[in-house]
């Protein structure tokens, strides 16, 4: 006979065990090494953003003798600095990432879909041929080709990055003339 104390203890003890397996989880996520990358649009035009397997990010920060060196994009970030830096190939076909050490943070959630959204609106509201186009128009073209990006990334927020865009290049081709 089971009595309410007796059921407590088991629900308790399963609860724990399952408490245990999130924490072995996690320290052994925190170890792993990664070992191959993707290259992710940046925020700006020409830019590169590089992604491990793991889904840390990294930026360019030199390149010697066919390798390219990239740093922790949390080196940047004074209150959370992260040590890490690592190498690749300067071949496409090899994406292969050598890393210096463990990350002390864990990755930041990446919405790729949004990511590339972003970069076909600026893409096409900067080509010479289509600077009166309006951003609105941009905007729901680029959403038929990337729908899950539109979840996170507004109308708004894509006329305020095309006019910013738009400025810089009406002021290069001025300074050019």
């Amino acid at each position: 006979v089971f009595n309410l104390k007796t059921k407590k203890e088991i629900l308790h003890s399963k609860n724990s065990t399952d408490d245990i397996d999130e924490e072995e989880n996690v320290v052994s996520d925190k170890y792993k090494v990664p070992v191959s990358y993707s290259i992710l649009p940046g925020v700006r035009l020409n830019s590169q953003v590089y992604m491990d397997n793991l889904h840390h990010r990294y930026y360019k920060h030199s390149s010697r003798n066919n390798v390219i060196y990239l740093v922790c994009e949390n080196q940047k970030n004074k209150t959370e600095f992260c040590p890490v830096m690592a190498s690749i190939s300067v071949d496409m076909n090899n994406n292969r990432i050598k890393t210096t050490g463990q990350h002390n943070h864990l990755p930041r959630q990446v919405d790729i879909s949004m990511v590339n959204l972003r970069r076909t609106i600026c893409l096409q509201a900067t080509r010479s041929g289509s600077l009166s186009t309006p951003i609105k128009q941009l905007y729901y073209q680029a959403i038929i080709t990337n729908p899950e990006g539109a979840k996170n990334y507004s109308l708004s927020q894509s006329q305020l990055s095309v006019r910013r865009m738009r400025r810089r290049r009406r002021r290069q081709a001025a300074s050019i003339i």
